[in-house]
């Protein structure tokens, strides 16, 4: 169809949430790619150009596919999502809420970029190829079997359960965490070791356990598990302290049991739109 609609370059990028297979164009639309790039036509088809050749039509076609943001992630979960997969290497790797990692594995090492989101690792160990964790913060490399690397905002969040991590923002500012212990990496600093909360792994398998913590640090923590998040504001929520078992699986079911046993209501708007308040 003569003038169709014009589609990005590359095809539509996939939604937050589980990776999918980048579509074919739909029949009767142009593919859009930066000035100087040639289009491809369905099939592989190259448009014809005077004196091209094909060593320049796969370098435009690479370019045009280099065009898209970073690539989707090899290994994504959805929002409310706790997703569970077995790296090629025989460890264990566990995604919260709407995560994501990329995988790199050579002869010299194992590379895992955390895309978004948190990743609990159960790894095996092998001298030889040493297993780290990348965000744009830092660097966490495995010593040990058992911890988790966590992404929020512009910091990065460690915890280890068994063994040890040596977590480094730059080669030569880095911190060794034992078992109990976290810290924060951050632009040009490290935040830690500190004891990690207690049972703050238990989020791997579906429940949020806290101990006197305030109420504002759970809600973050349920708005990543629930399709449309929460409002609230931070400051009328100040010195409300919270101790109990929340299902992440199931936030709504969470935020109930906070509305019955604090002093806060939940206003809700719609199927997905909540918000919290002080009473």
């Amino acid at each position: 169809m003569a003038g169709g609609a014009s589609q990005p370059c590359g095809g539509v990028p996939a939604p937050p949430g589980r990776a999918r297979p980048v579509p074919r164009p739909a029949a009767g639309t142009r593919q859009a790619c930066p000035a100087g790039q040639r289009r491809l036509r369905p099939g592989g088809a190259a448009a014809p150009a005077a004196g091209g050749t094909l060593s320049a039509l796969l370098l435009l076609a690479a370019l045009c596919a280099g065009s898209r943001p970073w690539p989707a992630a090899g290994h994504s979960s959805g929002t409310g999502e706790i997703s569970g997969l077995s790296l090629p290497d025989g460890s264990r790797a566990t995604l919260g809420s709407g995560s994501a990692i990329d995988l790199r594995y050579d002869g010299k090492g194992r590379t895992i970029r955390l895309a978004r989101g948190e990743v609990m690792l159960d790894v095996r160990p092998d001298p030889q190829r040493p297993l780290t964790v990348r965000t744009p913060q830092g660097s966490v490399q495995a010593l040990g079997t058992r911890f988790t690397v966590r992404r929020a905002a512009e910091r990065t969040w460690v915890a280890v359960e068994e063994s040890r991590v040596r977590a480094c923002i730059h080669a030569e500012r880095c911190v060794t965490l034992g078992p109990g212990e976290a810290a924060w990496l951050a632009a040009g600093a490290i935040e830690g070791p500190f004891p990690a909360p207690p049972h703050a792994a238990a989020w791997a398998e579906g429940r949020l356990i806290v101990e006197n913590r305030p109420l504002v640090e759970v809600l973050a923590q349920l708005a990543r598990y629930r399709r449309g998040g929460l409002r609230y504001d931070a400051a009328e929520l100040e010195g409300i302290m919270v101790s109990g078992v929340l299902p992440l699986r199931e936030p709504d079911k969470a935020l109930a049991a906070l509305e019955e046993s604090l002093p806060v209501r939940i206003r809700r708007d719609g199927r997905f739109r909540s918000a919290v308040e002080r009473r």
